[in-house]
């Protein structure tokens, strides 16, 4: 189990389905890309961009 399954187990059946695990899939895909650690490729202009940050 990983450290957010209990806040995405909507239905309170103690397992993820399908979309409780592409939730949390999601969830960590968007905060990895706001602090930054997404692949090298991934450049810090976009990542400011996308929090709302203006040069």
């Amino acid at each position: 189990m990983g450290p957010f399954d209990k806040m995405f187990d909507y239905n309170n059946d103690g397992k993820l389905d399908t979309w409780e695990k592409a939730a949390e899939l999601s969830f960590l895909d968007h905060i990895s890309v706001v602090d930054g650690i997404e692949d090298d490729e991934f450049c810090d202009e976009e990542v400011e961009d996308d929090a709302g940050y203006e040069e």
